[in-house]
């Protein structure tokens, strides 16, 4: 098991930060957030702050230099978390909102994260798309429009690898899914799992929705017809650090329709089954 460490995490409904801590709670790390983060972590994490009473408490109580800072490029600004240095000062930046850090920092680069208000390329979010599914409607999409797609589960597993170093890591490194997916895959991945969810809520099933899918097929692509796509971010600074630290890599094991549905779980607890336009 890994060496329980002292963390101070701010930032933590970010999707990255809040399954970091989630999962790092069970690994017998202890976390101290900002007084303004204390309630609404306890409430979120009610079950693991159960099972473990002293390993989520306010930052005034904080006796120690922390071993790891890891917080929101947006978070890492504010006065109570700029003025900490601990072992290991983690940031993370989301790729399409660069933020510019010092160099105290280590900087994580997001690309593509599977989130419900990640913008798809500037073409609407999954929230957009769920009103679309649940009207019967289709996004209009480009040939080339394509994600990395990474999950928040996977990325909180390696960081949660990572800050065992006790090296200097490269920064910024770069980090997303190693398969390359369209985003016309992705919807209908997407609107598959919404009609099943529908269909199971109304009790209204079709062999369609009961058909068994493997998902979608990878395709050969001609060369003489070749799209150009956006090449994916590179993620081997990340990947050589995370085998230098635990010998294992980045190697996101989370299937795309795991992560879509509960992403389709988080839009139905947010928005319930009703189009805007009924």
């Amino acid at each position: 098991m890994a060496e329980a460490l002292t963390i101070v995490v701010s930032g933590i409904h970010h999707p990255v930060v809040a399954a970091f801590l989630q999962r790092g709670m069970h690994q017998q790390h202890r976390f101290f957030v900002p007084e303004d983060e204390l309630d609404s972590g306890l409430q979120k994490f009610e079950t693991e702050c159960t099972l473990f009473p002293d390993a989520l408490r306010t930052l005034s109580v904080l006796n120690t230099s922390p071993d790891v800072v890891f917080t929101t490029a947006e978070k890492a600004q504010a006065p109570q978390i700029h003025s900490l240095r601990g072992g290991m000062n983690l940031a993370l930046v989301e790729a399409k909102q660069p933020h510019f850090l010092s160099e105290t920092w280590t900087q994580l680069i997001l690309h593509d994260l599977l989130t419900i208000d990640n913008p798809l390329d500037n073409d609407g979010g999954f929230q957009e798309w769920w009103q679309l599914a649940l009207g019967v409607q289709e996004p209009t999409l480009k040939e080339e429009q394509i994600a990395f797609w990474c999950s928040a589960g996977d990325v909180a597993e390696s960081l949660l690898r990572l800050i065992q170093s006790e090296v200097p890591l490269p920064s910024p490194m770069d980090v997303c899914g190693r398969r390359r997916w369209s985003l016309a895959d992705t919807w209908q991945e997407f609107n598959l799992l919404v009609q099943r969810t529908v269909a199971g809520e109304r009790a209204k099933f079709e062999a369609t929705h009961l058909k068994a899918d493997g998902g979608p097929l990878v395709e050969v692509q001609d060369l003489n017809h070749a799209v150009v796509h956006r090449e994916r971010p590179n993620v081997e600074p990340y990947h050589d650090a995370l085998v230098m630290v635990s010998g294992e890599g980045w190697n996101p094991r989370t299937p795309l329709r795991q992560s879509l549905m509960l992403l389709v779980a988080e839009l139905v607890h947010l928005h319930g089954y009703n189009s805007d336009e009924s």
